[in-house]
């Protein structure tokens, strides 16, 4: 009997370990100052079609922002530190937390804010019916709000089908 006990016990140890780890691979986020959301996306196919990914996110709290950079940095790695090369295009990422009266914008122009550490790499993958996989990555954004001038950071990861839209408004 105590070994029957002990095995089930062994067992049920086991059981609880292998339940509580987290698949860190299927979790679409955006962090935002330690604030994590669950997050949606789309892309416009009007700016696909001349070379431009324009990726719109939805946060699970209703929340939105875009990242658009041209393709021809398809799997690069970005710094968003560094002015965008002109023979590259242009890459820049926006959007509002309303709750937090937070307003994020930065580009490599430096023309809307400019992020003071962080990479971006967005890569296009396998397009399905409606759909396109894109691999998305931005980590160690440090960026100034234009709301209330103070530091946030900003981290997203997202892998998967992104739903294509004639365009957003």
């Amino acid at each position: 009997m105590k070994k029957i006990l002990s095995i089930s016990l062994a067992a049920l140890m086991m059981l609880a370990a292998v339940s509580c780890k987290k698949d860190e691979t299927s979790q679409n986020s955006f962090v935002l100052d330690g604030v994590s959301y669950a997050v949606t996306a789309e892309i416009g196919q009007h700016l696909l079609d001349f070379g431009s990914y324009e990726l719109f996110f939805t946060l699970s709290n209703g929340n939105c922002f875009f990242i658009t950079c041209n393709s021809s940095y398809d799997g690069k790695v970005i710094d968003l530190t560094k002015k965008t090369d002109p023979n590259n295009g242009s890459w820049s990422i926006s959007g509002r937390i309303e709750e937090a009266q937070i307003q994020i914008n930065g580009s490599g122009e430096y023309s809307t804010g400019r992020f003071e550490s962080g990479t971006l790499q967005v890569k296009k993958g396998n397009e399905g019916e409606g759909t396109i996989d894109f691999s998305i990555i931005l980590k160690g954004g440090k960026v100034i709000s234009n709301s209330d001038n103070k530091e946030h950071t900003i981290e997203v990861k997202f892998n998967g089908p992104v739903k294509l839209v004639a365009g957003f408004e």
